[in-house]
C-alpha cells in the first residue's frame, strides 16, 4: 500500500497536472504582457504628451472603469444576492488607511507615503481578474477598488496636502467608479432587470476596458522611462509589509473564499497608482520623484510578485 501512494504520488501524470495548472495561469498572463509591451513600445516611440494620456485615463476613470464595476457587480448580486463581497471594500479602506499611518510614523516623505498608500488597485488587477476568472474576478476588483480610492482621496489631501476634510471628500465624490459601484449594488440587490440593448451595451464596454486599462499603464512606461533605482521600493515595500499579512490572516480565517479570497490576495501586491502622479501635483509635491516610484514598483509587481502569487494560488 506504501509503494502505491509513493508510485501515485510521484506519478507522471500527477506532474503533468500540476504543469497544466501552471501553463493555465502563465496563458492569461502572456495576455496582460502583451497588452503592457504594446502600450510601453508605443510610450516609448510615439512619446504622447501628457494631455494625450490624461485624456485616455479619464476616458477609462469617468466610462469605461464604472461601467465594467456596475456591470459586473450587477451581475453578481442579481444571481446571488449576497453582498458578503463588500468586505473587499473595506478591506481596501481599511489598508489604504494602514499603509498611510505607518509611513507617516516611518517618517517617509509626502511623494512616499502617497505612493504608498494609493495602489493600482484597478487598470492592472482588472485586466488580470477578468482573464484569469471572468465576471466574478472583476466584480470583486471593484468592491476592493471602491474602498482603497475612497479612502486615499480622502486622506492625501488632508494628511499629505494641507487640505481641508472638504477638499478630500470633495475628492471622493468626484470618483466616477464610486457610482458604478453604487448602481450596481442597488440594480443587483433589488434584482431589477435591464433592457436586453443596455446590458449589451454595458457588456461591450466593460470588455473593452481592461485591455485598455493594461495598455494604458504600458504608455505611462514607455514615455516616462527613467532608469530603475532600488531606492524607489521603498514604500512599496511598506505596502507589502502591511498589505500581504492583512489579506492573508483575513484569507485564512475565512474572511473571504474563492474568487473573492484570490482578488484580496492579488491586491496586497499591488503596485504605486500611476495616478498618484496627477494627485501629487495637485498636492505641490515632487511628481517626478512619483512617477519613478510608479514605474519601479509596477515593475517589480507585474514581473515578480504578482504572477508568484497565482502560481501559489494555483488560479
Amino acid at each position: 500500500m506504501h509503494g502505491q501512494h509513493a508510485v501515485q504520488r510521484y506519478s507522471p501524470v500527477s506532474t503533468k497536472n500540476t504543469l497544466c495548472n501552471h501553463a493555465s495561469v502563465f496563458q492569461p498572463l502572456v495576455q496582460v504582457y502583451l497588452l503592457l509591451g504594446v502600450g510601453a513600445a508605443y510610450g516609448a516611440l510615439r512619446k504622447p504628451g501628457e494631455s494625450e494620456v490624461a485624456f485616455t485615463e479619464r476616458l477609462l476613470l469617468d466610462i469605461l472603469l464604472p461601467a465594467v464595476i456596475l456591470s459586473s457587480i450587477r451581475e453578481r448580486l442579481f444571481s446571488t444576492g449576497d453582498p458578503s463581497a463588500l468586505a473587499l471594500t473595506l478591506l481596501g479602506a481599511a489598508t489604504s488607511s494602514l499603509v498611510l499611518s505607518a509611513a507617516l510614523a516611518a517618517r517617509l516623505s509626502r511623494e512616499e507615503a502617497l505612493t504608498a498608500m494609493y495602489a493600482n488597485t484597478g487598470y492592472i488587477p482588472l485586466g488580470i481578474a477578468h482573464a484569469l476568472w471572468g465576471g466574478a474576478g472583476a466584480s470583486a476588483v471593484g468592491f476592493y477598488v471602491a474602498g482603497n480610492n475612497l479612502a486615499s482621496n480622502l486622506l492625501a489631501p488632508m494628511a499629505l496636502g494641507g487640505h481641508s476634510s472638504r477638499e478630500g471628500l470633495k475628492r471622493a465624490a468626484l470618483f466616477p467608479p464610486l457610482y458604478g459601484l453604487l448602481v450596481g449594488v442597488a440594480l443587483g440587490l433589488t434584482r431589477l432587470p435591464l433592457p436586453v440593448w443596455l446590458e449589451s451595451f454595458l457588456g461591450s464596454l466593460a470588455s473593452a476596458a481592461a485591455p485598455l486599462a493594461l495598455m494604458v499603464v504600458g504608455v505611462e512606461f514607455g514615455r516616462s522611462w527613467a532608469g530603475f533605482d532600488l531606492r524607489d521600493l521603498k514604500p512599496y515595500i511598506l505596502r507589502l509589509l502591511i498589505a500581504v499579512p492583512l489579506a492573508a490572516s483575513l484569507v485564512l480565517l475565512g474572511a473571504f473564499k474563492s474568487v473573492d479570497a484570490k482578488v484580496a490576495l492579488l491586491e496586497s501586491v499591488m503596485p504605486s497608482a500611476a495616478s498618484c502622479v496627477p494627485v501629487a501635483r495637485k498636492l505641490s509635491l515632487d511628481a517626478a520623484k512619483v512617477s519613478r516610484v510608479v514605474f519601479a514598483t509596477t515593475l517589480v509587481s507585474t514581473t515578480l510578485l504578482a504572477p508568484l502569487v497565482l502560481i501559489l494560488l494555483g488560479s
